[in-house]
């Protein structure tokens, strides 16, 4: 196993896990763009994180195979609290890669970037019945700090 900076080069690889975390999270998140990854807003956000010129991109190898990502960037929208904050975007391992620690790994090849942006803090979301998720989160030093809530318009 074998995490490193991805690449444009890795575009394809990315774009298909991707649409595997969207499977994953169809279930809770309700109006999912499925198709997003492979349009042009999906190809222009992985191209920006790919090529590092917005945030950044790791890779998790298995035998030669990429097997799990993750994207993140510094916050840009919280100009109303007093610290840098990161963002961890995305992570997705594929299902049999699981528990191999490959997800830490990422995490940690990402903190250190963060680092050297020199962030102050570290966020990520995740959707609430995404139980596992949020225990892996746990897992590696998040702590509960806000939440959101979303209601449909329908049948007013």
């Amino acid at each position: 196993m074998k995490i490193r900076k991805a690449t444009i080069e890795d575009l394809k690889a990315v774009q298909d896990l991707s649409f595997k975390l969207f499977k994953n999270d169809e279930s809770w998140v309700s109006h999912l763009r499925m198709d997003w990854t492979f349009e042009d807003e999906g190809i222009k956000y992985f191209t920006s994180r790919l090529n590092g010129k917005e945030g950044i991109a790791y890779v998790a190898e298995d035998n030669n195979r990429i097997v799990g990502y993750i994207t993140g960037d510094m916050k840009k929208d919280v100009s109303w609290r007093s610290v840098r904050i990161a963002e961890l975007e995305n992570i997705f391992i594929e299902e049999e890669s699981r528990h191999k620690n490959m997800g830490k790994k990422l995490f940690g090849e990402f903190r250190i970037w963060a680092r050297e942006q020199e962030a102050q803090k570290l966020m990520v979301s995740a959707s609430y019945p995404n139980t596992s998720a949020i225990e892996f989160y746990k897992s590696v030093g998040f702590e509960p700090y806000s939440l959101e809530l979303e209601m449909g318009m329908e049948g007013e």
